[in-house]
């Protein structure tokens, strides 16, 4: 009998794991998960790819107002949109004529332009509180939280679809574009350059994504499925509720900087690293959302849910410790190269990465709690987050300046990931057990 060599013993288990990434990779395309990703990081790429460039040219102190004001602005957008992002997806997958969708997505359309044309005035009024000379590029950009907040909406309405595929290629291409704009204006103007390419890349993609869903979009009529204006205010308000906390836990480190009176360099160190940290979630975060449209459709089904949620959860946490090991890698030589007068940020980034796999667990167990009906466990959790984020960064800030509160951010994301595993386990648990309930009582 002929020797079998090591080699030939792991043909088939090799074999099997390629057959299996190749599975996995074509169920990804054909569910339109790749296109919503690339969708995703044209979109959110396409505002920290615009910071980056403004970091090169502006340098650590201005890139510190950079930074502030999109840290403001991300904290507002939440308040603008009022959940209606989110909702697209949760009440167009539940709708299956085309004019309920077109009427629904409608409704959460205006609801969302005017909350942010609403929070933009106000912030307008009130941006004084931020330091010189933050406030007056905060009133300048404060406008585009409407065009913002429609352009998220009417992306999430394909997603509910599971039609992102139509979307994605223009946003790539148009994303490209904008972005070529962007630089062109900070090289041409500075930050004031800044505030107009903004405008502009904001409204070429929402006038994209609104041609995109062209005639089903509707604006008059009743709302389909027993909504109204109200109900979609209450269901809106709990999911913007969360996503206030937790987009204020994320820019906390920002704001506590600035509340120390850290000098601006400080701060625009901390920022670049910040900024890298949220880019590298870009496309394993997206993954999460994904699944949440698969996972509400599975919840009659304990194997299928179970399934859907392993594979989605080692997906997108394998996604994402990838990429920070490759960012902790080549981040020195890439400063050195690029952005060698933000030498002092990597030490920051170093401790900040250590937080990427806490936000994926947080990110992955909150789409099931949202799946599950229970988007107010995600409220505790998030100020628990926050609580722990701030408690902790006012003494470490003041003692070791960004470092400091840089350790501070990673102890709120652990304290985070855990709450929101423990909690996401038990009431999918309660939720399966509860319908398997249901269904035996069902059975004559």
């Amino acid at each position: 009998m002929p020797e079998v060599k090591p080699s030939a013993r792991k043909l088939p288990w090799l074999q099997l794991s390629i057959g299996r990434a190749s599975g996995a990779a074509q169920a990804a395309r054909n569910a339109g998960t790749l296109h919503y990703i690339v969708a995703i990081f044209a979109v959110q790429g396409l505002s920290y790819l615009t910071q980056f460039t403004i970091a090169k040219v502006a340098g650590p102190a201005d890139f510190a107002v950079v930074r502030t004001v999109e840290a403001t602005l991300n904290v507002l957008l939440v308040v603008a949109s009022i959940g209606m992002p989110m909702l697209a997806v949760t009440t167009i997958a539940g709708l299956a004529s085309e004019s309920e969708q077109g009427r629904m997505v409608g409704g959460l359309l205006a609801i969302s332009v005017v909350g942010g044309l609403i929070v933009a005035a106000v912030a307008t009024l009130a941006a004084g509180w931020l330091a010189q000379p933050a406030p007056s590029y905060l009133r300048g950009l404060a406008w585009i939280l409407a065009l913002t907040a429609g352009s998220r909406t009417s992306l999430n309405y394909f997603q509910g679809k599971q039609q992102v595929q139509r979307v994605a290629g223009f946003s790539v291409v148009l994303s490209l574009i904008s972005l070529a704009i962007v630089i062109v204006a900070v090289w041409a103007g500075g930050l004031r350059g800044w505030i107009v390419g903004r405008y502009l890349s904001e409204a070429l993609f929402l006038g994209m994504m609104l041609r995109a869903i062209g005639p089903t979009l509707s604006l008059s009529g009743p709302l389909p499925d027993g909504k109204s204006v109200a109900t979609l205010l209450r269901a809106g308000s709990g999911i913007a509720m969360s996503l206030l906390i937790r987009t204020a836990g994320d820019n906390a480190g920002i704001f506590m900087l600035n509340a120390a009176g850290a000098s601006r360099p400080a701060i625009g160190y901390f920022g670049l690293s910040s900024l890298a940290l949220v880019a590298i979630l870009i496309v394993p975060g997206a993954i999460p959302s994904v699944a949440l449209p698969r996972l509400v459709a599975r919840l009659n089904d304990r194997r299928a849910v179970h399934e859907l949620v392993k594979k989605v959860g080692l997906g997108s946490l394998g996604a994402s410790v990838l990429l920070a090991c490759v960012t902790a890698v080549f981040a020195a030589p890439i400063l050195q190269v690029f952005l060698p007068s933000y030498g002092p940020a990597l030490p920051i980034l170093y401790v900040l990465l250590i937080a990427v796999p806490f936000r994926l667990l947080s990110s992955m167990s909150g789409m099931v709690l949202v799946a599950c009906s229970a988007v107010r466990y995600t409220v505790w959790i998030n100020s628990l987050s926050l609580a722990v984020t701030v408690g902790l960064g006012w003494p470490l800030t003041a003692r070791f300046g960004a470092i400091g509160t840089a350790i501070a951010v990673v102890a709120g994301e652990a304290i985070s990931a855990l709450a929101y595993v423990v909690s996401a386990s038990t009431r999918l648990n309660y939720s399966l057990s509860a319908r398997s309930a249901f269904d035996r009582a069902a059975i004559p």
